[in-house]
């Protein structure tokens, strides 16, 4: 059986809107050989403390708030009437850095939310983004990009994986370095929920 992707090919085609804040610096089920695959020991961006200014990893974008382990923030590309905003986590192997993602949820004008992941250069491309939300396999979507900060796929958010995900306690994205084994990577929930919610 084909494996199909999370994304209709009719929202590929709001990547330039979606990626945008990346550049400006801001189902099919899981195949068995990723069943038992191995966890990245997940370092989340540490939060700011009482008081401190929020700080963003992308140069030119501002942190609105903080939900749990998600941040809200925007950013204004050159020649932008209004800011692009998402919320984000980007979380690095504790044991390789060279191991980790960038999470960003967006909300588009046409009312559809896009989940976009951005992987670290040298993703082996020819297998899929995999993701499971507290050990149930969501599905697979493929990489459509690669550029200067990593390789991008994306997921369009229907109302029933915006509800796992709200209701969730764990999303584990699983990339590939060599064909033979993959690598999970477990994003934080915490906060997902009023995080989306804040989302204009």
């Amino acid at each position: 059986m084909t494996a199909t992707s999370f994304i209709p090919a009719k929202h590929r085609l709001a990547f330039a809107l979606a990626g945008s804040l990346a550049a400006s610096s801001i189902a099919a089920p899981l195949p068995a050989s990723a069943q038992g695959l191995p966890q990245a020991k997940a370092q989340p961006q540490p939060q700011a403390k009482s008081g401190q200014p929020l700080v963003s990893p992308r140069p030119g974008s501002t942190v609105k708030a903080q939900f749990g382990d998600w941040k809200h923030e925007c950013s204004k590309p050159p020649g932008a009437r209004l800011e692009l905003c998402a919320i984000t986590q980007d979380v690095t192997d504790e044991a390789n850095s060279d191991v980790g993602v960038s999470v960003h949820v967006q909300k588009l004008p046409g009312g559809e939310s896009l989940l976009r992941v951005i992987a670290p250069l040298g993703v082996l491309l020819t297998h899929n983004l995999a993701v499971r939300v507290d050990g149930d396999n969501l599905g697979e979507a493929p990489f459509l990009r690669c550029y200067v900060l990593g390789c991008q796929a994306q997921i369009e958010l229907d109302d029933k994986l915006r509800g796992k995900l709200a209701s969730g306690k764990t999303m584990l994205l699983v990339i590939h370095r060599t064909a033979e084994q993959g690598v999970g990577i477990p994003i934080s929930l915490n906060g997902f929920a009023p995080a989306f919610a804040a989302l204009k």
